[in-house]
């Protein structure tokens, strides 16, 4: 007898309850396309922020970290402290490309995330969908999901600030207030105060719903629920830093970091980046930006009939407007620094193009889910063929990898890694190495060379480095040579204690060539 089925049971098809899942496949892909190919671990200052992980991997630095140099960080630690997290606990304390930049991973997901979950409680969930699939399809997407910075991460907190501090106002829950200011609190504990601000720009439109006589939520002293929740956690940090670094730890965060890029005379004059941040946001953006724009404009020219709607692109818009003012008012500038206004721009220029799109392809869900698995299938293909025909083709990618296998030797002649130091070789060595160690400097390279315990050190330049120790050099012997396309790029140096102690001596030479390097 067969089983009568009741109709009414059986939930229809939802599309929309499939995009997150989309996203988290999307971004996946996209991460494993970046972890496969050629990486530039050597570009974009990627080692000093390494370099801090693999401090607090080696040296429990947890609350202040210091660089190769020797320096200070430059940063909070809450992207070091995550990167740190994930080498102990899935690289058992070895660091690797995944671990690094495992953070960057999940913040460009989570605010993919927050783009469709928090965006299509106040827009269509096909704009949300399509914003969110923006953001990660994009230069800048394919960019951060591996970068070892704290732009990623900073981009994710600002984004998360910003959407339950809208929540907040909008609903006027006192405990949405508690969690705004603890998302603000990990926009601090990523990059500082200025997250506090980015975060805060949307709310500017309670100026602009007044003059167009938009109905509005009042703000309320609902908004300080949380204040000493961010004050405690981005203030103890710096705190508990200065008790255990001191003075350094206050003139490399506040004075050289905070206000000489603020209005320091070393990046320029105060106002240039009101030209470069738009001309950054719309060239890194490329080609939603367009879009992006002209949906401001249409924010302006074709407001939304439904007032909460409405209200939400008004915040939007603020938000960009207003990062763009204090981006650019500061006399640093550099283009990563406009990726917290990303999120916005994806739904405004998302919401564009859907009103482009055939009435009969967005009504309908399952056409509509399709179109965007073939938008990102056609994404993730264009930035496959960049990653391994363009983006492989570059010098730094080739002395990265270079370098990775240099280390592979190391390990493989079995040197003792305890006593290998370093002087002005790339940090890329050590981070394949798993280990931290300053750099010596000028006046410590003689003792080295001529102290009484066995050393080997690391030294990319040997002309340079003849040149320090003057006309009469200690001894020293060259032990390994690497070469990158018949040039050298690095060498393995014995001290005069080593030399002697060991019972042979040979000079090994490894040569690799562009063509050949990422062949196994």
């Amino acid at each position: 007898m067969k089983r009568k089925v009741n109709s009414s049971s059986i939930k229809p098809f939802s599309a929309e309850r499939l995009i997150p899942m989309l996203l988290l496949l999307t971004t996946a892909v996209l991460f494993v396309l970046r972890l496969t190919g050629p990486n530039n671990l050597m570009d974009n200052d990627q080692e000093r922020p390494a370099s801090y992980v693999l401090d607090v991997v080696n040296h429990a630095h947890w609350i202040c970290q210091r660089d190769y140099s020797g320096y200070i960080t430059s940063k909070p630690p809450l992207y070091t402290w995550l990167a740190a997290t994930f080498t102990f606990i899935l690289g058992k304390g070895t660091i690797s490309l995944f671990t690094l930049y495992l953070p960057c991973f999940l913040s460009v997901l989570g605010t993919a995330l927050i783009l469709f979950l928090g965006g299509k409680r106040f827009l269509d969930w096909r704009v949300a969908a399509l914003g969110a699939f923006f953001f990660i399809i994009s230069p800048m997407g394919m960019k951060q999901i591996a970068l070892a910075r704290t732009d990623p991460l900073f981009s994710f907190t600002i984004t998360l600030a910003a959407f339950t501090g809208f929540y907040a106002w909008n609903s006027g829950k006192r405990w949405m207030w508690i969690v705004f200011w603890l998302a603000a609190a990990t926009t601090g504990l990523t990059k500082g105060p200025l997250g506090l601000l980015l975060a805060s720009g949307g709310f500017l439109s309670f100026f602009w719903n007044r003059i167009v006589s938009l109905k509005q939520p009042l703000f309320s002293w609902n908004i300080l629920s949380g204040i000493f929740l961010y004050l405690g956690l981005v203030g103890g940090w710096f705190l508990l830093a200065y008790v255990t670094e001191g003075q350094s730890v206050y003139n490399k965060i506040i004075r050289s970091e905070l206000l000489n890029h603020a209005v320091g005379s070393d990046y320029g004059w105060v106002g240039i980046g009101l030209l470069k941040t738009p001309a950054y946001l719309i060239s890194r953006f490329l080609p939603w930006s367009i879009l992006g724009i002209w949906g401001c404009v249409l924010v302006f020219r074709n407001p939304s009939t439904n007032l909460e709607t409405r209200r939400f692109e008004h915040f939007l818009v603020c938000w960009i407007l207003a990062g763009c003012v204090v981006l650019g008012m500061a006399t640093h500038q550099r283009g990563d620094l406009i990726l917290p206004l990303i999120p916005p721009l994806s739904l405004l220029s998302a919401k564009v193009l859907l009103a482009y799109i055939p009435s009969g392809l967005k009504e309908n869900p399952v056409l509509y889910l399709r179109t965007l698995i073939i938008f990102c299938a056609a994404g993730l293909s264009l930035i496959l063929f960049y990653n391994r025909v363009v983006f492989s083709k570059q010098t730094i990618t080739f002395e990265s990898r270079a370098i990775e296998k240099a280390a592979a030797n190391i390990k493989e002649a079995g040197f003792d890694l305890d006593i290998l130091r370093h002087y002005q070789s790339p940090f890329t060595l050590q981070f394949y190495l798993n280990t931290m160690s300053t750099e010596l400097s000028e006046d410590e390279l003689s003792v080295f060379l001529t102290s009484s315990e066995p050393g080997i050190l690391s030294v990319s330049n040997l002309d340079d480095f003849k040149k320090t120790l003057g006309d009469t050099p200690p001894p020293y012997r060259v032990i390994y040579r690497w070469y990158l396309d018949e040039k050298p790029f690095l060498h393995l140096i014995a001290n005069d204690a080593w030399s002697s102690t060991a019972s042979t001596l040979t000079t090994h030479t490894r040569k690799f060539t562009s063509v050949t390097l990422y062949k196994d």
